[in-house]
C-alpha cells in the first residue's frame, strides 16, 4: 500500500487522477504512458478516492428541481409545484412547460370532475400534449374566459372540446369575447340562458388551468398581453393584477371571477420564461394558484424578486 505521507506516491496518485479525470486518458494510456500494469493504475485510482485526492460529486438536476420546487411550495403555500430546466428558444420551452401541466393535470383528475379552462396559448399546448383515456367517467370541461383573436393559439371553445374529445367527456362552450367596452351589456349576455350553461358551472369546478400574461412594457412585443392604461404586471383570464397580486381597474371581461378562482379546489397555473417571472409572482401573491408548473429560470428570479422586497 502507498504511503500517503511520501511526497513521490502522493505526485503519483495526483498525476495518474489528473491524466485519467481531466485530460480524459484511459486507464491503457495511462498504463502505457507509465509503464505501469492496468490493474496497477486502477489500484491508483482507487486509492486517490480513498485519500481524497479526487472527490467525485454527481449533480442530479432533478433533485436540483425538486429542492428548488419545494422552496416555491412553501413560500407561497401551493400545493404542487413542478418545474422544467429553462430553454432560450420559447416554443421549445412552452412546450416543456405544457408537459409539466399535463403531468400535474393528469394527476388531479377524477371521474366526475368539471375542469375549467382558461384562454392560454400554453393552455392549450398542455391539452395537445394530454394522452387519449378512457379512465375517467363523465368529465366536463368548460372554458372560463371569452375567446379573442388577440392571442396567440386556438380559440377557448376549440381547446376545451379537443380535451373533452381525449377523455370521451363532454364540454360546454362559451361564445362571447373576452372583452366588452360596456359593463352593462357584459352583465346582460353573463345572464343569457345560453352563457349561463357555461358560466353556471364555474362555482361547480373541480380545478381549473390557466395561463399568466406579462403586461410590463419591458416584455417582448409578440409575447405582451394588451393591457389598460392602469399600471399592471399580470393578466389572468382578462383580469389584470399589480405587483403585489391585486386586481388593477380592467376592461369589462367575460370571464370567472377571482373569488370563483379562490374558491376553486385547485387551480393549476402554467407560464414560463423570465420575461414572465414578475407576473408570476404577482399571480402567485393573488393568492388562488394552487398549482403551478413554471422553469427554474422562473423559478429562481421569483424567490430572489419576493426575498428582495421583505
Amino acid at each position: 500500500m502507498l504511503n500517503p505521507n511520501d511526497e513521490q506516491n502522493l505526485d503519483l496518485l495526483v498525476r495518474i487522477s489528473e491524466m485519467y479525470y481531466i485530460q480524459g486518458k484511459t486507464q491503457k494510456e495511462i498504463s502505457e504512458s507509465l509503464g505501469l500494469s492496468r490493474s496497477g493504475v486502477s489500484r491508483l485510482l482507487q486509492a486517490a478516492r480513498d485519500q481524497g485526492i479526487v472527490q467525485i460529486t454527481v449533480h442530479n438536476p432533478a433533485r436540483r428541481l425538486s429542492e428548488l420546487a419545494q422552496a416555491l411550495t412553501e413560500r407561497f403555500g401551493l400545493q404542487e409545484c413542478r418545474l422544467c430546466p429553462g430553454e432560450e428558444n420559447y416554443d421549445a420551452l412552452q412546450s416543456r412547460l405544457a408537459y409539466q401541466a399535463a403531468e400535474s393535470i393528469l394527476a388531479l383528475l377524477k371521474s366526475g370532475d368539471i375542469i375549467g379552462l382558461g384562454l392560454s396559448s400554453t393552455v392549450h399546448r398542455m391539452v395537445e400534449l394530454l394522452p387519449g383515456s378512457s379512465d375517467y367517467a363523465c368529465l366536463r370541461f368548460v372554458p372560463i374566459s371569452g375567446g379573442t383573436n388577440m392571442r396567440r393559439g386556438a380559440h377557448i371553445n376549440y381547446t376545451v372540446e379537443m380535451a373533452a374529445n381525449k377523455f370521451r367527456g363532454d364540454y360546454v362552450p362559451l361564445n362571447l369575447p373576452l372583452f366588452i367596452d360596456e359593463p352593462t351589456i357584459v352583465a346582460k349576455l353573463l345572464e343569457e340562458e345560453s352563457i349561463k350553461e357555461c358560466t353556471s358551472l364555474w362555482d361547480r369546478l373541480s380545478c381549473a388551468v390557466v395561463g399568466i400574461g406579462a403586461s410590463r412594457v419591458d416584455v417582448p412585443d409578440g409575447l405582451r398581453v394588451p393591457s389598460p392604461s392602469t399600471p399592471n404586471t399580470a393578466a389572468v383570464c382578462g383580469w389584470f393584477f399589480d405587483d403585489d397580486g391585486q386586481v388593477v381597474a380592467s376592461r369589462s371581461t367575460t370571464s370567472i371571477s377571482i373569488q370563483q378562482l379562490h374558491d376553486t379546489p385547485a387551480v393549476l397555473a402554467v407560464a414560463g420564461g423570465r420575461h414572465k417571472a414578475a407576473a408570476i409572482l404577482s399571480v402567485l401573491r393573488a393568492g388562488f394558484v394552487t398549482h403551478l408548473a413554471t422553469d427554474e429560470v422562473v423559478a429562481r428570479a421569483i424567490l430572489h424578486m419576493d426575498q428582495q422586497s421583505l
